[in-house]
């Protein structure tokens, strides 16, 4: 709660309800809310997830290397790709974003939504495949590679990111 508060500029005592919102593949998510009704989102990767300095740090800085580029991802207010922190994990504290699955509402969205959708989606996808690459392997900020890996990785144009290790370990 104190990580999560101050990453957006509050105090401990603004946080109200912690909850749980579920499990996937590789992480614990969980809601916060605070006294205002702010709420934030905290991914906890598994134990078993590894290399968690890797998974972390990269799914972060993807995050914001698609958003700088104008695809719509959640904004990260916090996060640390090693467990030597006041939470004594590995953790991401991100925007919490509301809507509605589309998979609840496909079966009744009329054509001309289906084809709006889907063009949207290629858009998207068009965005993303437009980005280039120096090198393969996963993408990071330069800082953390530099404090994890023997070496700095393969510069972007952007210089806050390198392509480095592979996440997969």
């Amino acid at each position: 709660c104190q990580l999560a508060a101050q990453s957006v500029g509050r105090s401990p005592a603004d946080v109200v309800d912690f909850s749980k919102l579920g499990e996937g593949g590789f992480n614990r998510v969980f809601l916060i809310t605070m006294r205002d009704g702010f709420q934030m989102v905290a991914r906890i990767p598994y134990p078993i997830t590894v290399p968690k300095y890797y998974a972390v740090a990269s799914e972060v800085a993807t995050m914001d290397l698609l958003r700088s580029s104008g695809i719509p991802t959640p904004r990260v207010y916090g996060y640390s790709p090693e467990a030597r922190n006041a939470s004594g994990t590995e953790y991401i504290l991100m925007e919490y974003v509301r809507g509605t699955k589309l998979s609840d509402v496909w079966d009744s969205l009329k054509d001309q939504e289906v084809v709006s959708i889907l063009r949207q989606l290629v858009q998207l996808e068009s965005k993303m495949m437009s980005i280039s690459f120096p090198a393969g392997g996963s993408l990071y900020y330069a800082q953390d590679l530099v404090w994890a890996a023997d070496t700095p990785g393969v510069p972007l144009e952007d210089k806050r990111f390198s392509v480095g290790p592979d996440t997969r370990g």
